[in-house]
């Protein structure tokens, strides 16, 4: 994740999207996307936005789409998670739950790297010798395709660093590895995703 030293942004080509991010939590919530995202193969730069966050996802068409609908599937039992926290006496109540959030984020980006990786070692296994490139040299050319796009679009960028102070980083974890990823590849449903995207 990273943030782009340029205020306003080239037009950008497909396949890209970029998706708003309203407050509260925007800055919390751009890093779960963004993580989300890094571990579907595609990447993102945080854009400047009064309003909360604007996170552009560089990436092939498909790869944005499941990490979009993952995001959405997730932000919603990361919110109902935070809900129903009980926050420890003596701790500062925004804190704990920003950490909370972080705590939750990092364990549900943990599992999706896991089984994506998986999922690419299994495809590799069963490649037949003859059949040309492996999935990981596939990959590895998708992701050079992505990262020129990036820097044709933002040449200069800097990297975004996420902290916190609160000690609920542990609960969120814990609540992460329960999280419902899905057990199928995710495709997008009928009903609206809660991303916003924005040209």
């Amino acid at each position: 994740m990273v943030y782009a030293l340029l205020l306003k942004p080239l037009p950008y080509p497909n396949p890209t999207r970029i998706v708003e991010i309203y407050n509260p939590w925007a800055r919390v919530q751009a890093h779960l996307l963004c993580g989300l995202a890094d571990a579907l193969r595609c990447q993102c730069i945080l854009l400047p936005s009064g309003s909360g966050q604007r996170v552009h996802i560089f990436g092939y068409a498909s790869d944005i789409e499941r990490a979009d609908v993952l995001y959405t599937s997730v932000l919603i039992q990361m919110s109902h998670g935070l809900a129903v926290a009980v926050v420890p006496e003596r701790a500062s109540p925004r804190a704990w739950r920003r950490s909370w959030l972080l705590g939750f984020g990092a364990a549900v980006i943990t599992r999706v790297k896991a089984a994506e990786q998986a999922a690419q070692t299994r495809a590799d296994q069963h490649q037949q010798p003859d059949t040309g490139k492996s999935t990981a040299l596939v990959l590895a050319d998708r992701s050079l395709v992505i990262k020129a796009a990036v820097q044709r679009e933002y040449p200069v960028t800097r990297a975004a660093r996420t902290t916190y102070s609160g000690t609920g980083y542990g609960a969120g974890y814990e609540k992460g590895q329960r999280a419902d990823l899905g057990t199928r590849r995710v495709t997008r449903p009928a009903s609206r995703s809660l991303t916003r995207s924005g040209g």
